[in-house]
């Protein structure tokens, strides 16, 4: 019994150690390079409601010391996407800031999660381009607590059989 006990608190421990390294959905995105310009990073983000096919709480903001550095835009309102097959949801968004005029795309994969995003800022005869690609992170929840259990389960068949050589 006290075995049993055992193991059953090393597949606890491997459910902890599980549960916070699955990845959840991405849709955000900072430290990418603005080409064209020095010294100038973007941060970006939105939201994506699956039902309506919507993208919302829309957000990108460059940081640096430039002309662009300290430029933010945000939407709060839905923009309708459109979806390409195969690929996944796009939407694009133009708007004007403080003279820049913005340019951000956003094409989805809401049955991966990823995503790849370009985009670009123009102030006067000065401007530059962006663009991110997601990778894929981790995995389903219940791809690693299948993985745990298979290691708990093996470890009870293991010690069952030390058991039964034993006797």
């Amino acid at each position: 019994m006290r075995r049993y006990f055992g193991v059953l608190a090393v597949g606890a421990l491997f459910l902890l150690a599980c549960l916070p390294a699955a990845a959840g959905p991405i849709n955000s995105f900072s430290g990418v390079t603005l080409k064209g310009v020095a010294n100038t990073t973007v941060s970006g983000s939105f939201s994506f409601n699956s039902t309506t096919n919507q993208f919302s709480n829309i957000s990108i903001s460059f940081s640096g010391n430039s002309m662009f550095g300290g430029v933010q835009a945000i939407d709060n309102k839905s923009i309708q996407g459109t979806y390409i097959q195969g690929k996944g949801w796009l939407f694009s968004w133009l708007t004007k800031v403080g003279g820049n005029l913005i340019c951000y795309a956003v094409l989805f994969n809401p049955t991966t999660n990823q995503f790849a995003t370009t985009g670009w800022i123009v102030k006067g005869n000065n401007g530059g381009s962006f663009g991110y690609l997601t990778v894929p992170e981790g995995g389903a929840i219940l791809s690693y607590l299948f993985l745990s259990g298979a290691a708990v389960f093996a470890g009870i068949v293991m010690s069952g059989k030390q058991r039964r050589q034993r006797a």
